[in-house]
C-alpha cells in the first residue's frame, strides 16, 4: 500500500483547515481546537513558509491520524485532495455556513 506523502498530508490538512475551520459542528469543533497548533502548522508548511523538523512532522502525523479517524478513512492509503479523502469517507460530510 501506498502512502500519502508528508507534503499531500500537509496540503490536505491546510486546505481542511482553511475551509473548514469555523464549521457549527461540534464534533469537528473539538477536533479543530485540538489541532490549533498542528493545522495552522500544516497550513505554513503547504504555503512553503516553514520547514517542518522531525518533532513537528511528528506532531502533524498525530494530526493527520486524527483527521483520518473522525472521517473513519485509512491513514496508511494514498491520498491526493481532501476531496479524496471525503469522497471514500463512509461519514456525512461537513456542513459549513456560507452567509
Amino acid at each position: 500500500m501506498v502512502n500519502t506523502p508528508f507534503s499531500k498530508k500537509c496540503d490536505i490538512l491546510a486546505m481542511l483547515w482553511v475551509f473548514y475551520k469555523d464549521t457549527d459542528n461540534e464534533g469537528w469543533q473539538e477536533f479543530f481546537k485540538w489541532a490549533d497548533i498542528g493545522l495552522p502548522m500544516a497550513y505554513m508548511s503547504s504555503q512553503g513558509h516553514i520547514t517542518i523538523k522531525k518533532d513537528g512532522k511528528n506532531f502533524l502525523e498525530d494530526t493527520w491520524n486524527a483527521f483520518c479517524e473522525m472521517i473513519s478513512i485509512d491513514p496508511k492509503a494514498d491520498y491526493e485532495t481532501l476531496a479524496d479523502c471525503f469522497e471514500v469517507s463512509p461519514n456525512d460530510p461537513i456542513e459549513v455556513d456560507n452567509e
